[in-house]
């Protein structure tokens, strides 16, 4: 295995630590592309030296086995394998039921709004109808004043 110097451009560590994952992982090169999507004659090309690994490649590989460590993989620091995974659902789960909670009382607050709007509306309506009279019982009281000022 080449080591990669400080400076050193090439991308040949990056295709040993690929190929010797794939070894380690007891997977064929030929599972492992298919794995990823992408054609046999790509690993066989990076095995001989032919081709360095795309970008494409390295990204397909980290997505497709998620135990795999990038540090490791692109610059050969700490291990192959990621020590621990994270468990979601530590997080996760705890995180749904607070959200949940918050939704419910959202739509409880919701739901007493719009009960609150039709008081209210209520209510407009029947101050409305209210000024409604009173505008009328002035109207007939101004028309009485009316006839008291021209008759008496």
């Amino acid at each position: 295995m080449k080591m990669e110097k400080e400076g050193d451009k090439t991308l040949e560590p990056v295709s040993d630590r690929l190929l010797q994952y794939v070894k380690d992982s007891g997977k064929s090169f030929h599972a492992t592309a298919t794995r990823i999507g992408c054609t046999h004659t790509v690993f066989t090309r990076i095995q001989s030296g032919r081709n360095i690994p795309s970008l494409g490649v390295i990204v397909k590989m980290l997505t497709n086995f998620p135990d795999l460590s990038a540090e490791w993989l692109l610059r050969g620091i700490g291990e192959m394998l990621k020590k621990e995974k994270t468990d979601t659902t530590t997080f996760v789960e705890p995180l749904k039921k607070e959200y949940a909670m918050k939704f419910e009382n959202d739509q409880q607050t919701i739901q007493r709004l719009h009960e609150m709007l039709g008081m209210k509306d209520a209510q407009i309506a029947r101050q409305a109808a209210r000024i409604a009279e009173l505008e009328e019982e002035l109207s007939m009281l101004r028309g009485i004043e009316k006839k008291e000022n021209i008759g008496g």
